[in-house]
C-alpha cells in the first residue's frame, strides 16, 4: 500500500507521460477520420448481419453515421478511458492498462461482432458503444486495484466481482425483459452482490475512522475513487435505456452487454493468473 507522501497532482505527473495522452487520443482520431468518410464507404465498413464480411466484423465498431452518435461515444470514451487509466497509473499498473487497451481494440471488435451476428437481424450494425462499455466493465478491476494499493491492502482483486454483479444487477433491472428469466437474472445478481458484499465487509479491518481520515489527505486520491465509483454506478442508465429506440435507431443492448461482460471477465481472469507489473 502506498504511503502517499505526494500531492495528487504531483503523483499524476510522476506516473503519467505525454505519450499516454497520445495513446489515448488514437481512438478519437480514428473515429473522427472514419466519420469523415463518404456515406457509401461507411456503409461498406458497417456490419450487415445478414451478409457479414471479414472486414466489417472489425470496422463496424468505428463507424458512425450521425454526429450525435459520434459525440456520445467520444464523451463516453473520454470519461471511461481516462478514469480507468488514472486508476491504473496511480496504482502502478500501467502495463495492465495498456495490455487491456490492446485487447479491447484489436481482439474485442472481432469477438463481439462474431457473437453478435449469431442473432441475425435485417439491419446494419455500427458504433463504438460496445467497446466503450468494455471500459466500464474493466472499471471494477481497476478501481479495486487502486483502492487496495492506495487505501487498504485488505481490498484485493477477489472483491472485484462485487462491483461487477452490482452493475449486472442494475443492467438486469433495466434491460432484462419482465419475464421469469429476467427476474431470475436480477435475483442472481442481487444474491451475488450480497455474498461478495459480506465478504468485503468482513475483510475491511483497516478502514477505521483514522484510516478514513488518512484517505482524505492529501486531497484527490479519495475523490478519484469516489468519482470512478459514481461513473460505474451511473453508466448502466445511459448504456441500457428503457426505450431502446432512440432517434429512430434501435440501440443494440446485446452488444453493450457483451462489452460489459467481456470487459470485466478478460482482465479479471488474466490478472489473477499473470502479474504484468
Amino acid at each position: 500500500m502506498d504511503d502517499r507522501p505526494h500531492s495528487f497532482l504531483t503523483a499524476v505527473r510522476r506516473h503519467t507521460r505525454p505519450a499516454d495522452a497520445l495513446a489515448l487520443s488514437v481512438v478519437p482520431l480514428v473515429l473522427l477520420a472514419v466519420y469523415a468518410l463518404p456515406a457509401a464507404t461507411k456503409e461498406r465498413l458497417a456490419l450487415s448481419y445478414a451478409d457479414p464480411s471479414a472486414l466489417s466484423l472489425y470496422t463496424m465498431h468505428f463507424v458512425h453515421f450521425r454526429l450525435t452518435h459520434l459525440l456520445t461515444n467520444l464523451v463516453s470514451y473520454a470519461i471511461a478511458a481516462s478514469v480507468v487509466f488514472l486508476l491504473c497509473a496511480l496504482s502502478r499498473r500501467r502495463k495492465r492498462f495498456y495490455a487491456t487497451l490492446c485487447v479491447f481494440l484489436f481482439a474485442f471488435p472481432l469477438v463481439v461482432s462474431l457473437l453478435n451476428v449469431a442473432l441475425v437481424r435485417p439491419r446494419l450494425g455500427y458504433g463504438f458503444s460496445g467497446l466503450n462499455v468494455a471500459f466500464f466493465g474493466f472499471l471494477p478491476v481497476a478501481l479495486l486495484g487502486y483502492v487496495g494499493d492506495r487505501f487498504t491492502t485488505d481490498v484485493t482483486l477477489d472483491h472485484a466481482p462485487l462491483l461487477f454483479f452490482l452493475g449486472a444487477g442494475t443492467i438486469a433491472l433495466f434491460a432484462a425483459p419482465r419475464t421469469l428469466p429476467g427476474y431470475t437474472a436480477s435475483s442472481l445478481a442481487g444474491v451475488s452482490c450480497a455474498l461478495y458484499g459480506r465478504s468485503l465487509l468482513d475483510d475491511l479491518t483497516e478502514l477505521s475512522l483514522a484510516g478514513f481520515r488518512r484517505a482524505l489527505d492529501p486531497a484527490g486520491y479519495l475523490e478519484l475513487a469516489a468519482f470512478a465509483l459514481t461513473v460505474f454506478v451511473l453508466f448502466p442508465f445511459a448504456a441500457f435505456p428503457n426505450d431502446v429506440l432512440h432517434e429512430g435507431v434501435l440501440v443494440n443492448v446485446y452488444v453493450h452487454l457483451l462489452g460489459y461482460c467481456l470487459g470485466y471477465i478478460a482482465p479479471w481472469v488474466t490478472f489473477r493468473v499473470v502479474d504484468l507489473d
